[in-house]
């Protein structure tokens, strides 16, 4: 962090300051870190977005409720994990039934295996679940 002789008011809370962000703009410490953080969660809304492209809404197919779409991991392990590998899925908020795409459930075990279950609040041993319920159907 560059420092400066001149004081000027923070940008984000006009906190007198003599650092200045990557645009030479003043910014204390704490709001370059929230400024650090809130494009970090832009990043992982990004990749999210990126990978939903263009699958568009799903119907449950048990009670006809508009379903979800979840990420496992959930978004903050994403957050700590910037390479993490997720997986979309759909969910119904209603009933709670879940949609996969094909494929989708070899790459949570693939996920699980490499990581461990730490499926944040997607619930802790969601994807296990999801695989046990699918193995014994």
């Amino acid at each position: 962090m560059e420092m400066f002789n001149e004081s000027l008011p923070c940008l984000g809370c006009g906190t007198p300051t003599k650092s200045r962000d990557d645009n030479n703009k003043p910014f204390c410490s704490d709001c370059k870190e929230k400024l650090a953080d809130k494009k970090a969660k832009e990043e992982v809304q990004k990749r999210i977005a990126k990978k939903i492209g263009n699958e568009g809404v799903r119907k449950c197919s048990k009670c006809g409720s508009e379903m979800k779409k979840i990420t496992y991991p959930d978004f903050e392990t994403l957050l700590e994990d910037d390479e993490q590998e997720f997986v979309v899925i759909d969910k119904c908020p209603n009933c709670r039934s879940v949609f996969l795409d094909n494929g989708e459930l070899k790459r949570i075990a693939k996920i699980i295996e490499e990581n461990g279950e730490s499926g944040g609040s997607s619930g802790a041993g969601f994807g296990t679940g999801l695989i046990l319920g699918m193995a014994i159907g």
